[in-house]
């Protein structure tokens, strides 16, 4: 039996359809928005907070306490997370340029990407809140009244701009992953070895009749 021939090195790749094509370009630029909200986000104030003549801002990478406007050392060391934001970005950049050359660990990327992006804005959504109430102390009931009529504490734009670009990077994953859809589904599929020519095997023709044995 003779079975069809396989497809050789030098036929060309099938066609991907246009939509497919679209979502990646879509996906990559959504990687690219993502990663650049996210640095953008490491530069703004996460809080900004005010005690008497003391001024607090926190960003991603530092602490900034002025006394009369002038600059002092904090009292209390915070978590800085620019680096781990400046990872997640990378690893958004690296997605979009995978997502481009339509390779099949795009989606994974952009998806440990925003993964890790989310992990990292939770965490420091967590400790947002410790700033506010706990980064200047609150109000002092013991002190006579109106001594903390210039105590205030914030959210800074930096903490929304990370919010953003979360979302913005979890959209990224989605249309990222399902665009690379295709690759994923061929890598798993079973593949015919290229370049193989169809051979047929002729089966032995039937071996004569022996003659009948002769009694005598």
């Amino acid at each position: 039996m003779t079975e069809p021939p396989a497809a050789r090195p030098d036929d060309p790749p099938e066609p991907r359809p246009p939509a497919r094509g679209r979502m990646r370009v879509l996906g990559a630029l959504s990687c690219v928005a993502a990663a650049a909200l996210t640095m953008i986000a490491t530069f703004q104030p996460l809080v900004t907070a005010r005690l008497d003549r003391t001024f607090i801002s926190v960003t991603s990478w530092a602490q900034r306490v002025e006394l009369n406007g002038s600059a002092v050392d904090p009292e209390v060391q915070v978590p800085e997370y620019g680096l781990a934001l400046t990872l997640a970005a990378a690893l958004l950049f690296v997605a979009a340029l995978l997502g481009l050359r339509a390779a099949r660990s795009a989606g994974l990327t952009a998806v440990v990407a925003a993964a890790f992006l989310s992990g990292t804005a939770a965490a420091l959504g967590l400790q947002q809140r410790w700033w506010l109430e706990g980064l200047l102390g609150g109000p002092d009931p013991d002190l006579p009244p109106g001594t903390l009529a210039n105590y205030w504490s914030r959210t800074g734009a930096g903490l929304w701009t990370l919010l953003a670009a979360t979302g913005l990077a979890i959209v990224a994953a989605m249309v990222t992953w399902r665009a690379t859809g295709d690759q994923r589904r061929r890598t798993h599929s079973p593949a015919q070895p290229a370049g193989t020519a169809a051979v047929v095997h002729r089966l032995p023709d039937a071996p004569p009749d022996e003659p009948a044995a002769e009694y005598r």
